[in-house]
């Protein structure tokens, strides 16, 4: 607060220094202070001349009262996220800007703003906290695209079986799926 009223002070003296072509402001720095303590402030929503005892406590209230509510959080425990990938100057716009992993929710915090906490499929939380707008909510049946197949196997019946490496998850993610659970990927 003391540091605005100096900068409003300051603004004002110099106005006045330009207008008059004189750096000597003694004689004008009273009226300066009159002028400010009788104009509107936002913060407060009247000039500061006009409070008093019995307003006191409303212009306090206002200024440093309750906490302001964020917003709702439009996410919630249990979704499944994408976390955005920080974009660099000369980054190509057709390059995926969104991780092929993805994440559940584990933690909404009623900050301001919202943020939330996101655990991998293998129940660990990552480290900080994300906010609304770096996360991506994806539908239930989402398709994972399958970067390489490791190894096959026979499985049951004449079913086989396939080790998998996961586009965009690290090796600790590579699983042996049947070959029912193949689809063709097409865009």
């Amino acid at each position: 607060m003391a540091e605005r009223f100096n900068r409003t002070l300051k603004d004002k003296l110099w106005r006045y220094f330009t207008r008059t072509s004189s750096v000597r402001y003694v004689e004008v720095l009273a009226k300066l202070v009159r002028g400010y303590n009788h104009s509107y402030h936002r913060s407060i929503k009247k000039a500061p001349a006009d409070v008093t005892i019995a307003n006191q406590e409303e212009v306090w209230q206002r200024l440093y009262g309750g906490p302001t509510l964020s917003k709702p959080p439009k996410l919630n425990i249990g979704d499944r996220v994408r976390i955005s990938k920080t974009r660099r100057v000369f980054k190509k716009g057709y390059m995926p800007s969104w991780t092929e992993e993805l994440f559940t929710i584990s933690q909404v915090k009623t900050t301001t703003p919202v943020t939330y906490v996101l655990k991998d499929d293998h129940g660990e939380e990552l480290l900080g906290t994300f906010y609304e707008q770096e996360l991506q909510k994806v539908g239930e049946k989402e398709i994972y695209r399958i970067e390489a197949v490791l190894e096959q196997r026979p499985g049951k019946g004449k079913q086989k079986e396939y080790l998998v490496k996961w586009l965009g998850y690290d090796p600790s993610f590579n699983s042996w799926i049947p070959q029912t659970a193949l689809t063709p990927y097409t865009d």
